[in-house]
């Protein structure tokens, strides 16, 4: 039974009221005390309306009525509504460390119920090691820490917060722990920093050889196989392995690409499979999860694998072949579920012949071969390409051009392409900029290098001829936009890389006050 006693203010109006419950000899299980209201749950029993009779005789109680839930009970049942309805998992613990709070979500990421949780102490229910015990001695809180544990003989992966409970004195008096699943969490990183889908109708070509990778890479999207995609730099590998994600089964969860010839060894070690805390001197304490457990369910890009070590090698053999991987630190083996596509600028089987690359990798990660094309080996596509780069730029730049001259397309037929599709699309972006509103795109506003041309003197090497055009693309651009970033945007490139560039051909520089850099260009 509940009521609510309606009463006038004043000292000792409790007292009075809780006297005549006890007269009568009422069990009070819950009491409320606001101001000119009393809320009392009680023992239902005979006899209760003389109860009611003789408070009502109380010159001070204005009327009694029952109700059905205490103002405390209405708000316990709100906030366990609350709890239960979050998609987070929550669990706390008291001053004693035993569970008293458990919510279905919790459950679910823990592998844990709660008749069998709730009472026992968190160390017998998760481990003697989790931040909960150490915020409760501590009364520091923690976040985001990555728990990876075994319960009820299965592995739980999960990421906690946790806060302590203190009273009005500072004392600590529990801790609650949000907890969120890492698959959860790998899906809502993909889902914030997710790139835009590349398919395969956005590959452009007109070629029969382009065709028939197309149709090779979207069988392979159909299966699980490993793929190699092989070809120079700038013919659109990374474009391949993209396509071949979005078009498979995987496509709704991470594409992870990472460039093995970019990172360091020691680095690239570490973003692949992850650390234990401490494992090495700037490990964070926590530890951190790898490329490989962050795809979980997609698809993990391995380009320029040719450039992998040795070491890290079999590692990624066992990956393929055992589908675990185990951090720097730990002895513990993760299970992971990706679908890995490997690319590569460099002759492997050579490399494989000269010991420079594992033969047994090799032939794992061969299963199906795409071998990509230069652009110069299929130059019915040049022009193709370059009219969807001339409509791609014009609409970012928001200026209007006119077509490509005759000369000008007879330039982009024969020059010989080094750097390929990436080079092309660099070549049209820079005549846009460089071509006025509604006129054609003439041949100096491409600015090809004829030494590369079909017809020219091939007695220098292809690294010379490149290197030539580097630094007179460099020495034009600086003239024009006087500092690296407009450089680098010109040139598409980071402004980092024009400072590189500038020292590799002795190009001076030197930094105005205004805090701009411009350039004196000196030919050595």
């Amino acid at each position: 039974m509940r009521w609510k006693i309606h009463t006038k203010d004043r000292v000792g109006m409790v007292l009075d009221v809780l006297n005549i419950f006890n007269n009568h000899k009422v069990n009070i299980q819950a009491m409320e005390v606001l101001p000119r209201e009393i809320f009392i749950k009680f023992d239902a029993q005979q006899g209760q309306e003389k109860l009611k009779i003789e408070l009502e005789t109380d010159r001070d109680i204005e009327f009694i009525e029952e109700i059905t839930v205490l103002p405390i009970e209405k708000k316990e049942r709100q906030l366990s509504e609350t709890i239960e309805a979050v998609s987070e998992g929550i669990m706390s613990i008291d001053q004693q460390g035993k569970v008293n709070g458990l919510n279905q979500a919790a459950q679910t990421i823990l592998n844990l119920s709660a008749d069998k949780s709730l009472g026992k102490h968190v160390s017998k229910v998760l481990n003697k090691d989790v931040p909960m015990l150490k915020t409760l001695k501590s009364g520091i809180g923690y976040e985001n820490k990555e728990m990876i544990l075994k319960i009820n003989n299965r592995q739980v992966h999960y990421l906690t917060t946790g806060k302590p409970i203190k009273d009005d004195y500072g004392n600590t008096m529990g801790v609650v722990a949000t907890m969120q699943d890492m698959r959860q969490v790998r899906q809502l990183v993909y889902s914030l920093t997710k790139p835009n889908d590349i398919t395969f109708e956005q590959i452009v070509f007109n070629s029969e050889k382009m065709k028939q990778r197309v149709e090779l890479a979207k069988l392979s999207a159909q299966s699980e196989a490993t793929v190699l995609i092989q070809g120079e730099s700038g013919t659109g590998k990374e474009l391949f392995a993209r396509a071949i994600h979005n078009y498979s089964e995987r496509k709704n969860h991470p594409f992870v690409p990472i460039n093995c010839a970019a990172l360091p060894h020691t680095l690239l070690e570490s973003e692949l499979f992850g650390y234990q805390g401490g494992a090495f001197t700037g490990a964070r304490k926590e530890g951190k999860q790898g490329l490989f457990e962050f795809a979980k369910g997609g698809t993990v890009f391995l380009d320029e694998i040719g450039d992998m070590p040795m070491h890290i090698q079999v590692k990624i053999l066992r990956v393929l072949q055992e589908k675990t991987i185990r951090r720097i630190g730990s002895n513990q083996e993760i299970p992971i579920d990706v679908r890995v596509i490997t690319a590569t600028n460099k002759p492997l089987q050579q490399l494989v012949n000269n010991n420079k690359f594992r033969e047994d990798l090799y032939y794992r990660i061969n299963v199906i071969p795409i071998n990509i094309p230069p652009l110069r080996e299929r130059p019915e596509d040049i022009i193709m390409l370059a009219k969807f780069f001339l409509d791609k730029y014009q609409t970012v730049m928001d200026k209007q051009v006119g077509a490509f001259s005759e000369k000008s397309t007879q330039a982009l037929h024969n020059y010989y392409w080094p750097g390929n599709v990436r080079e092309l699309e660099n070549v049209i972006e820079r005549a846009v900029i460089l071509t006025s509103t509604h006129q054609d795109i003439n041949v100096d506003a491409l600015n090809l290098e004829q030494n590369f041309s079909k017809e020219a003197d091939d007695r220098r090497t292809l690294k010379e001829k490149i290197n030539e055009l580097e630094k007179k693309l460099l020495v034009e651009a600086a003239k024009k936009y006087k500092s690296t970033r407009k450089i680098g945007d010109a040139l598409g490139i980071s402004h980092t890389a024009v400072r590189k560039k500038l020292k590799k051909h002795n190009l001076e520089t030197k930094v105005c006050r205004s805090g701009t850099e411009d350039f004196q260009i000196k030919e050595r």
